[in-house]
């Protein structure tokens, strides 16, 4: 009985080791397959219950709370609730490694059904452990009771079952496995966990040395947190109306509401936006939520998807795209190009025999990432393109969106720096950031021409030419060591000349949430 009850605690903490506990204790005799299989999908079971539970009570919180926060969040989820969570859903999230903890407590946020859920998680959990039983169960025999043969064996097992799910449900990602662990290789596809802990330790030794872990939230007076956390793109882009209107794109920010759709829709009815228009969220990252419109149809699909307080923007129809990142030291008058990064827009040419999902898996570079590429097609891998026909794999300049970044320090010219600078001088207390620029001709940036600004970060961006397939890693850790050993000196002195507003950790976490939420 005591090795019953423990399997169904132990699912609580990983319910991975419980399975290989509950078979392990089968193959010794301690516990019989039946009571074994009850144990794993009762833990299971009552732990996807508490997570529907947990989105209730703070659903039940959001409802009671004033706080300004909070209510356009619920409003928010309450909005989106039939079009996020279905039966599809919830019972495949038990199957997909990742999608759980999200779509359980979601589920109880948005108010599903209880009724429906328990039959999904219970339906779910039951198939989920009869298939890792049937599957593992094999491996305790097949090392005859040897537990350092069989737990590694059966971990590997639901590692492999789990991707073969993910296969039967998109052959496409059947076939871009062959090709995607080898894009490990290359330190410019490395999960951030794995690539920034250095990053983190230089970060807490300059904490020391500076004697404030702080001082980059000083950096940018005029951005909130510097733009480090929790600023508002829209907030920024408006800092810019000062600057030379040719570099500019008309940018408007419109705030979330149930009517926010119709707004957007309005705006392009009333001529003041024309199609492909470009929408992205106010406060986001790496690229999400930023897509190019070219239809009402389009625009629709949009806010099934997204809601947050967006940015609608002109569509710039130069395809070079550049990011030029800055800095000058608020004691100096003079700033310096510290890095700039061309995008290239990755393309597939049809052969007219060809679909397009193939395409992506004959090319060398794009089958590393074709997971990222597919998502971005939205379900055309099965398309044959036209002979000739050129189609790009992704609009936007994100490499983690499968733009290729590569350093481009020859297109850095005094004349460039010139109207950098104009531009900068044009709003009070930014010290530190990078351009994300759209451009004409390599010819004309240099000579700062003809170039239209797409989005101005600030502390939080990076020198992105380090993601260059010919930069080595240790290159790519100096840089990044440097830029923050700037943003360190910068916001120093910004915070002795008394120039920046003081933070307050409090305020700081709440912007931390808030942008995390959004």
């Amino acid at each position: 009985m005591a090795e019953f009850f423990g399997i169904i605690l132990g699912t609580f903490v990983a319910e991975d080791i419980a399975l290989a506990s509950a078979l392990y204790l089968v193959s010794i005799e301690k516990l019989s397959l039946v009571a074994a299989f009850l144990a794993c999908s009762l833990g299971i079971a009552i732990g996807d219950v508490a997570l529907f539970f947990l989105g209730r009570l703070i659903a039940r919180y959001w409802s009671s709370s004033k706080n300004r926060f909070v209510q356009p969040i619920l409003r928010r989820h309450k909005s989106t609730a039939p079009r996020r969570f279905g039966a599809t859903v919830i019972f495949a999230s038990r199957f997909v490694p990742g999608t759980r903890l999200p779509t359980y407590v979601g589920a109880g946020l948005t108010q599903y059904s209880l009724n429906s859920f328990l039959i999904l998680t219970v339906t779910s959990v039951l198939a989920w452990v009869g298939m890792s039983f049937s599957v593992a169960g094999g491996l305790f025999q097949l090392a005859n009771g040897y537990l350092y043969l069989a737990v590694p064996g059966f971990f590997l097992a639901l590692a492999l079952l789990r991707w073969g799910i993910l296969g039967v449900v998109n052959p496409w990602q059947r076939k871009a496995y062959r090709f995607s662990w080898s894009k490990y290789a290359y330190f410019e596809f490395w999960p951030s966990w794995a690539f920034y802990p250095p990053v983190l330790v230089w970060y807490v030794w300059l904490s020391i040395r500076y004697r404030n872990p702080f001082l980059p939230l000083y950096s940018n007076p005029s951005i909130l947190n510097g733009g480090l956390i929790g600023e508002s793109k829209g907030e920024i882009y408006d800092s810019l109306r000062n600057a030379n209107p040719a570099f500019l794109l008309k940018t408007k920010l419109v705030v979330y509401s149930p009517t926010q759709e119709k707004e957007v829709r309005k705006l392009v009815e009333d001529q003041q936006f024309q199609f492909p228009l470009v929408l992205k969220p106010d406060k986001g990252q790496r690229g999400y939520g930023v897509k190019v419109i070219r239809s009402f149809e389009e625009l629709d699909q949009y806010f099934c998807r997204f809601n947050f307080d967006l940015l609608v923007q002109e569509y710039c129809v130069w395809k070079h795209e550049a990011g030029i990142f800055y800095y000058r030291m608020p004691d100096e008058k003079k700033g310096r190009i510290f890095s700039i990064t061309d995008k290239t827009l990755p393309e597939v040419v049809g052969d007219g025999q060809t679909t397009l999902g193939d395409l992506i898996l004959s090319d060398p570079r794009a089958r590393l990432i074709a997971m990222t590429y597919f998502k971005e097609l939205g379900g055309r891998e099965n398309d044959v393109p036209p002979a000739g026909h050129r189609i790009l794999l992704t609009e936007t300049g994100n490499h983690c969106k499968g733009a290729i970044f590569s350093n481009h320090a020859a297109l850095s010219t005094a004349a460039l720096l010139a109207t950098i600078e104009e531009i900068f001088e044009s709003i009070p207390g930014f010290f530190i950031g990078r351009l994300d620029v759209r451009y004409e001709s390599a010819e004309a940036l240099r000579e700062g021409r003809n170039f239209k600004i797409v989005e101005l970060n600030g502390a939080g961006s990076e020198a992105t030419h380090i993601w260059d397939r010919n930069t080595g890693l240790f290159e790519a850790y100096r840089v990044l060591f440097q830029q923050w050993d700037i943003l360190f000196r910068v916001g120093e002195i910004v915070r002795e000349k008394g120039i920046g507003r003081p933070v307050s950790l409090f305020q700081l976490i709440r912007d931390y949430f808030a942008f995390v939420a959004t």
